[in-house]
């Protein structure tokens, strides 16, 4: 035995110690992923700040072009001068802004017009021009439609671009042709600007300007409306440079897309955290350990396209944000070695402890088997005692039988149903798991059935509501709980209904045991006389409910409004079975 007993004990002291160290490393691990899942939320909410200042660039970019189409639509006529003075705020405030246009939409047979009028306003040679290659232009060739850049004003002198016309341009020409479909603004894809020299990537956005109004007059032929575009031209390089200037991206990079533009097109920039930027001919795509790591992708909206941003952490970035896990591993190695010490000295007094737990165990075993029997004995009681109540209660039934005067006949009846709602508690509690306590919803509906049964004969229709909260109360509470019921409900059949054969009676009980307990009775009958003093009950009913509240220390309520309604607000007190036994 002494060595069996040494081997259990070397097995559970073992097992602790495997078993703190299995927790130690899932606490670690929690805290760990814990740091790591705030470290996250931290950069997404910074993140979702940086997408912002870029959303905020791209709509004061949005406005800009919007501003300038409501300017000509409240004007009748305007002046190179004038659309020159009108644009000149926005283009000094907004770096992104590379050029800022009127397009018109000239007719083949006034091109000529155009053209002079231009060389007229000092616009020198002054043609439609088409490009050719990349900073070489040659005069537009014949077609039904031209849209020239006609005003143009940029910090940057460039008459390269003045004239240009944007249907000779396939990707120009599909914008306008979105806008003109549309009636709305629309936005390009990733363009090389004709304005610059070198490879300056940047997007148009467009807003048609209709004659009369925003929107064409006649919708099936929008050109025969369409006056015009006004029409930004903005760097993709100095729109970031203008939304993250001020911002600490130290450690960060992140990508800008255009969704809408086909395979091999939408990647509009890319910005890590040394500053360097992709080309997009030199781009092959996001890195699978970007895709694959901490992310935060999220849409841009601009008019007519959809772009979308990916920010995304470098190495290093997260710091010494792990501290508190290598903590707790520390200490959680130290508590594993003084446990070890610990157990190894209570290993010393295992066998006179096993010894009073054995004995311990005895004892437990005894009570509880005693405590088993003790509960048959007592359901047992309860048993009897019902059976007892319902041989007295069927006494009192033959003996009001035989009574040759109604008014005794009644007071049989009552006691009887007296009896009766004692012996349901009884019946109650011997089915009950807890002896102690009865479901009190079930009790009462029992009940109700059981007084119904004895007032069969009285030939009245009597309709029960109820309105039971389900609930358990001690046995010592609902004795006088059941027996207000009955003789409140005896008060209903023999008084409420004086002179009909049917009426209604709603019992609610609502309440719990912290809270209190409150218990109505309600009939729709004729009702208490209007002088009678609820509080001078002359009838045994009445007064035995009266005792009862008291016993229950609660309080009765009575209200006479379309009919007869108690109301009883009682709690459950512990002292009341010292008065009941």
């Amino acid at each position: 035995m002494p060595v069996r007993l040494f081997h259990r004990r070397y097995l559970y002291a073992v097992s602790v110690i495997l078993l703190s160290v299995i927790l130690l490393l899932i606490v670690w691990r929690t805290v760990r992923e814990n740091e790591r899942t705030l470290a996250i939320t931290i950069f997404d909410s910074k993140m979702k700040d940086y997408a912002k200042d870029i959303q905020n660039q791209i709509d004061q970019s949005t406005g800009v072009v919007e501003s300038i189409g409501s300017f000509f639509n409240a004007s009748v006529f305007v002046e190179r001068d004038e659309f020159a003075k009108f644009v000149e705020a926005p283009l000094l405030r907004y770096a992104q802004i590379r050029a800022l246009n009127w397009v018109p939409a000239v007719r083949d047979r006034d091109r000529d017009r155009y053209e002079e009028l231009a060389r007229a306003d000092g616009m020198k040679g002054f043609q439609f021009t088409e490009r050719v290659s990349q900073g070489v232009m040659r005069r537009a060739g014949r077609r039904p439609w031209y849209f020239p850049v006609y005003y143009r004003v940029s910090l940057q002198e460039n008459r390269t671009a003045l004239g240009f016309d944007l249907r000779s341009d396939p990707a120009r020409l599909e914008t306008l042709q979105r806008s003109i479909e549309t009636g709305k603004m629309a936005s390009s894809g990733r363009l090389t600007l004709v304005q610059e020299t070198g490879d300056i990537y940047g997007f148009l956005i467009i807003r048609p300007i209709y004659q009369g109004g925003i929107s064409p007059v006649a919708p099936e032929d929008p050109m025969s409306d369409l006056q015009g575009f006004a029409l930004g031209v903005f760097s993709i390089t100095d729109l970031v440079a203008e939304a993250i200037k001020g911002r600490n991206l130290e450690s960060i990079g992140f990508y800008l897309f255009d969704d809408s533009a086909p395979p091999g097109r939408g990647f509009l920039y890319d910005y890590n955290a040394t500053g360097g930027v992709h080309k997009p001919e030199s781009f092959y795509g996001v890195p699978d350990a970007v895709l694959q790591g901490v992310h935060y992708r999220t849409n841009l909206s601009i008019p007519g396209r959809a772009w979308s941003v990916l920010f995304y952490p470098t190495p290093g970035h997260y710091g010494q944000n792990f501290g508190e896990s290598s903590m707790i591993l520390t200490g959680g190695l130290i508590f594993i070695g003084l446990l070890c010490v610990f157990l190894w000295t209570t290993m010393r007094h295992a066998q006179k402890i096993e010894g009073l737990l054995e004995e311990r165990r005895k004892v437990e075993a005894n009570l509880h088997e005693s405590l088993q029997e003790k509960e048959i004995l007592l359901k047992e009681i309860h048993h009897r005692v019902k059976n007892n109540l319902q041989m007295v209660s069927g006494l009192l039934n033959l003996q009001g039988r035989h009574a040759g005067d109604e008014t005794v006949r009644d007071l049989y009846r009552e006691s009887e149903n007296r009896v009766m709602s004692m012996a349901l508690i009884h019946e109650n509690l011997y089915n009950n798991r807890d002896l102690g306590r009865i479901n009190f919803a079930n009790y009462v509906r029992s009940l109700v059935g059981s007084i119904s049964s004895s007032y069969r004969q009285e030939e009245k229709e009597i309709g029960f509501i109820f309105d039971l909260e389900e609930g358990d109360l001690v046995i010592d509470t609902a004795i006088p709980a059941g027996l207000i019921i009955n003789e409140l409900i005896t008060n209903a059949y023999k008084h409420a209904f004086s002179g009909r054969q049917d009426g209604e009676v709603r019992i609610a009980f609502h309440g719990s045991k912290g809270s209190g307990y409150v218990l109505t009775v309600a009939d729709n009958g004729v009702g208490m006389p209007a002088g009678r003093d609820p509080g001078s009950f002359s009838s045994l009913g009445l007064n035995l409910v009266r005792t009862l509240v008291e016993l229950l220390g609660g309080r009765l309520e009575i209200h006479r409004e379309n009919g007869t309604m108690f109301r009883i607000t009682f709690g459950e007190y512990r002292e009341a079975g010292t008065e009941l036994h």
